[in-house]
Order: C-alpha cells, then structure tokens, then sequence
C-alpha cells in the first residue's frame, strides 16, 4: 500500500503544478489519495483530504457532478465511522 500512496502523491503533485489544483484530474488524484490514506486506517488524514476535495468540487463542479456526490458520501461514511 505504501507504493500506492507513494505513487499517487506524486500524480495529484504533477496535477496540480502542471493542471492546477482546480483541475478535474487533480480533483480525482486527491480523491483517490485520500481512498488509499483510508485503507491504511490514516482516518484523520483521509477526512482532512476528502472534506478538502468535496469543497474543491462543490465550487468547480457544482453538486449535482457525479464526482461531487462521491466525495460527498465518502464523507459523511468516514465521519460517522469516526464517531
């Protein structure tokens, strides 16, 4: 899992410098990080990235965007497993 992090960290930094840290692909990189921050039980990290990513979305892409809604429920999972 370590790789994956690892490898993915350096895809959402490509993104964002080449992209921009609005970009949709940079959206779905950070996404996706804060899945694998997840599965390795770093909870408070993943829910620091994802509520980043959900705000990032709502502004660019609106909350009806099929992404948005993902991260959304992400989310509110991860918080209330949280409880």
């Amino acid at each position: 899992m370590d790789e994956a992090e690892e490898l993915q960290t350096k895809e959402l930094n490509i993104c964002a410098k080449v992209l921009g840290a609005e970009h949709l692909d940079t959206l779905i990189s950070m996404h996706n990080l804060a899945s694998i921050f997840r599965a390795q039980r770093r909870n408070q990290e993943a829910l620091s990235l994802i509520r980043e990513c959900y705000k990032l979305q709502k502004q660019i892409l609106g909350v009806e965007h099929p992404y948005t809604q993902s991260s959304y429920e992400c989310l509110k999972e991860w918080e209330i497993e949280e409880v």
